[in-house]
């Protein structure tokens, strides 16, 4: 509580005194995380506009907003540029999200920046690779996110109608084949003995059938969605060596 009291008082005497941007209070305001104080400065300072734009842009994207960020950076573009190490958090930001911002900042902010311009590309579909831009270190990362890009979750679907637990092994998910094999064909044998021992209507003969069906429709379900969290995993894999990287 102390700390918030004696930052207001200091930004009252800033704000009032200097009316100048003064980069280390801000400093210290994001480094303490004091956000309400940290705005309230941004909206009473004064200096040039695209200095002011600056500092609003790395505000919003302090806090996560991207639409704002975006905005504010057409007022500064050239400030920003010249900031590489709030270019590469930005750049990678993007990178791992899909949506309007996202697509904004790659097609129209980063135009003419060949390299993110091309890792987004590439993200976005690994076939498309430039070995210019891929060095060793992100390459395994890069491969593995290609091969289960271009596996289809409907032939993982597919081929588990025929074997249970086959989608999972195409998926690349090892550790769940067995048991996605086992349940169904333990259910599977077991409705089969109790059909020829009890028949068709018998109580246990319709739990077993039932069990069946629902373990066999969940893994063809399961297989199809393995496949899809699975690329998620190697892509996230990628973009992470490739932060690790540039970063």
């Amino acid at each position: 509580m102390n700390k918030h009291i004696t930052c207001f008082l200091v930004l009252v005497l800033c704000i009032n005194t200097y009316c100048q941007i003064d980069t280390a209070f801000i400093a210290h305001l994001s480094n303490n995380n004091l956000k309400g104080e940290y705005s309230t400065y941004l909206d009473k300072i004064k200096g040039p506009s695209d200095s002011i734009s600056y500092q609003k842009a790395k505000y919003f994207f302090t806090y996560g907003y991207d639409s704002l960020f975006i905005n504010e950076w057409s007022n500064c573009n050239y400030l920003l540029l010249n900031d590489t190490i709030l270019l590469k958090q930005a750049s990678l930001h993007f990178l791992k999200i899909d949506n309007e911002n996202s697509r904004k900042w790659f097609n129209n902010i980063l135009l003419k920046n060949y390299f993110w311009k091309e890792l987004y590309i590439l993200s976005k579909n690994p076939n498309k690779h430039s070995q210019a831009i891929m060095c060793e270190e992100v390459q395994r990362a890069y491969n593995s996110y290609k091969k289960l890009y271009n596996k289809s979750p409907w032939v993982a679907a597919g081929i588990s109608i025929i074997l249970p637990g086959l989608g999972k092994l195409y998926a690349g998910k090892k550790n769940t084949f067995f048991l996605s094999f086992l349940l169904p064909a333990a259910y599977g044998l077991q409705s089969y003995e109790s059909y020829k021992k009890l028949g068709l209507k018998h109580p246990f003969t319709i739990v077993n059938l039932s069990a069946f069906t629902v373990f066999y429709v969940t893994n063809i379900y399961g297989s199809y969605y393995s496949l899809i969290e699975k690329r998620k995993e190697k892509k996230k894999k990628f973009l992470t060596d490739v932060a690790r990287y540039y970063y």
